[in-house]
């Protein structure tokens, strides 16, 4: 009965400290049971969804409330791939304060037993990223046409010398 009560103290010890870690993290993280019931979130979580309109993120809070309506369906069929054990990450357009950000959901199933018991959603706003990757990319295209239309001789230059590259258009 002592080793019972010392491994009860020692795992609910762990799980307070997990606790405090959670909240300390700056992107929303939250907790569910296999129900998809909200179990803890961390102060970024709550005020996300406070952002959002779409209520208060406390334990009993449904995570498909969350959701945009119009994509309640496709958020189920995602929940019900990380209840079958399958991590799942997708990018989702968010419309915040009349802005829409983009965020990298991660959703990931917590196993108890070798049992799905929960779900962990950490969320991370990618929406400067992802306006970098586009804007990096549109400027490749760009230098790349101008290239490739050119007719003189393109050279690279390093510290071993010049390369002549020759574009097809100076044929």
């Amino acid at each position: 009965a002592v080793e019972r009560s010392a491994a009860e103290q020692l795992a609910l010890s762990a799980t307070a400290q997990l606790g405090v870690a959670i909240d300390a993290i700056a992107e929303p993280i939250a907790l569910a049971d296999a129900s998809l019931t909200l179990t803890r979130a961390n102060p970024a979580f709550v005020a996300l969804v406070a952002r959002l309109g779409r209520g208060d993120a406390v334990p009993g809070f449904p995570l498909a409330r969350f959701a945009r309506p119009e994509m309640r369906d496709r958020w189920i069929a995602l929940f019900d791939r990380v209840r079958a054990g399958e991590s799942v990450q997708i990018k989702y357009p968010l419309p915040i304060d009349g802005e829409v950000r983009t965020y990298d959901v991660r959703l990931t199933p917590v196993f108890d037993g070798g049992r799905v018991e929960g779900v962990l959603v950490a969320l991370r706003d990618v929406t400067v990223d992802e306006s970098l990757r586009r804007e990096l990319a549109s400027r490749e295209a760009y230098y790349r046409s101008l290239i490739e239309q050119s007719s003189d001789l393109i050279t690279v230059s390093g510290l071993g010398g010049g390369t002549g590259c020759p574009r097809p258009s100076a044929a």
